[in-house]
């Protein structure tokens, strides 16, 4: 029998629902055995709400490192080797995951991971507030800093997990701080700093406090590699953001994501672990039933929550933050959703010819089971049938027991 595999992909500007989907997937597989669910791209900018039924008082946690099944029975999470490691979220999840949850989900990171630094987070934030009224609307935890300093520089390119116990961490973020981030920030046109910041960046506290979390981080996690997937029953492959902040998708740049948000991450690890023509493969691209944007950059259909539901909302995840500002509403932008789904779905059709094509509509109770488009209201299926998919998942609920499949299979 072969392995099941779910993936799970954002259609659009990320907060669509991966966390909900990548819940329910975890939810199903494990009723079969055990279950890795794979974050494959992305770091700690991702926020993925998972809801909880208590006794009727919902719980919900955002899931940054920690994959978002770990509610889940028998499920593990594996940071894979394109994965952005930040030692200091990492642990502050955790200790939150022990305190509110008595959770303790066990985590494999892949050897080749990058991990942020403070000075990454520090240029990020310093340089957005630097930028005023024309922020690129960055989460300031240093994501695209880190990936952009591994690829073009070199500082500090060797802190990895595989060889965390063979470096001076000390030396190396001394370097990063006295010779890389001065010149990294003058690149950027930052001429100067406040005295706030430059009191940060000069305290030997920051690295001393960085290094023990990055011991207490490799402690608690497990060195492994793509291989892991073999000792699991179920995989399921949670992406972060979504295929309109991939980094080559070129017409929202620069307000774009340093990540592949679609197959990429996910191709490879099948490839390496010699799944890629064995697996039993769903790959779910999920969508609200209307857009939404964090940060600044283009948004074509945005306008008010209100002029979006006739009434003003909010959402709990996504509250208002110095360097992303409000959470942005729009409505469901029909062409360009069917543009970047289309061309993940060529991918799909050329690699994996077998596999189930699905998508999940989540929030549907918001805009009774109906897509918000541009031109107006229109039912699910008549939003997707163009893709000829194998079945839909719509959320009235934000919890895995509100999410309804919808099987088109015995309609073909």
């Amino acid at each position: 029998m072969n392995k099941q595999v779910k993936v799970v992909i954002g259609a659009n500007f990320g907060d669509e629902g991966k966390g909900l989907m990548t819940d329910c997937f975890c939810s199903k597989l494990s009723k079969n055995g055990s279950v890795l669910n794979i974050r494959f791209n992305g770091g700690a900018q991702a926020g993925h709400t998972v809801v909880v039924p208590a006794y009727g008082n919902p719980k919900r946690h955002v899931f940054s490192h920690f994959g978002a099944g770990s509610f889940v029975r028998n499920t593990d999470t594996y940071l894979s080797g394109d994965f952005i490691l930040n030692p200091m979220l990492f642990c502050k999840e955790l200790d939150n995951l022990r305190r509110e949850w008595w959770l303790q989900p066990k985590v494999y990171i892949n050897h080749n991971c990058k991990i942020t630094t403070p000075y990454d987070m520090l240029v990020n934030q310093i340089v957005e507030r630097a930028r005023g009224d024309q922020r690129h609307g960055s989460c300031g935890i240093g994501i695209n800093e880190t990936v952009l300093r591994y690829r073009n520089h070199g500082v500090g390119y060797t802190i990895t997990p595989g060889c965390v116990g063979s470096v001076d961490l000390k030396h190396s973020l001394q370097m990063q701080r006295d010779y890389y981030l001065p010149k990294r920030l003058k690149d950027l046109g930052v001429s100067s700093v406040s005295l706030a910041d430059l009191n940060v960046i000069l305290s030997e506290n920051v690295i001393d406090n960085w290094i023990l979390q990055v011991n207490e981080m490799m402690r608690y996690c497990t060195v492994t590699d793509d291989n892991i997937v073999h000792e699991y029953g179920g995989i399921v492959f949670e992406g972060a953001q979504g295929l309109l902040l991939d980094e080559f998708y070129e017409e929202f740049a620069p307000h774009l994501t340093t990540s592949r948000t679609g197959l990429s991450g996910v191709n490879k690890i099948l490839y390496n672990s010699g799944l890629s023509k064995s697996a039993d493969l769903e790959v779910c691209f999920v969508t609200r039933t209307y857009f939404t944007r964090h940060g600044a950059g283009l948004f074509p259909t945005e306008c008010t929550s209100e002029e979006l539901f006739g009434e003003e909302r909010s959402d709990d995840t996504n509250v208002w933050n110095e360097f992303q500002g409000s959470f942005r509403y729009g409505r469901f932008e029909e062409r360009r959703f069917h543009e970047a789904v289309g061309n993940e779905l060529k991918k799909v059709s050329k690699m994996y010819p077998k596999a189930n094509r699905t998508f999940a509509f989540t929030h549907a109770d918001e805009t009774s089971n109906l897509v918000l488009t541009e031109n107006g209201k229109k039912e699910i299926y008549e939003v997707i049938r163009q893709f000829n998919p194998d079945g839909f998942y719509r959320s009235i609920g934000n919890t895995r027991q509100n999410v309804i499949a919808t099987n088109l299979k015995i309609h073909k």
